[in-house]
């Protein structure tokens, strides 16, 4: 899923300025058996929205 479809999905039932979406990480540095000092530091915290690690998604909803 990316940042858009899932905005879009979380807007079909959250007013839209009450939805954020944000993504975490890349999947060049979340390999198995990857250590960190065999990488450049650059890289391992680098974010790439093409291929995140973690996506987070809230929303708030108005109480009845």
């Amino acid at each position: 899923i990316d940042r858009a479809l899932l905005e879009r999905r979380l807007e079909a039932c959250f007013d839209p300025c009450t939805i954020d979406v944000n993504f975490y990480g890349n999947a060049k540095m979340a390999q198995p058996g990857l250590c960190a000092e065999a990488v450049n530091p650059l890289e391992l915290y680098a974010l790439d929205c093409r291929h995140p690690v973690v996506i987070t998604a809230s929303a708030r909803k108005e109480a009845a």
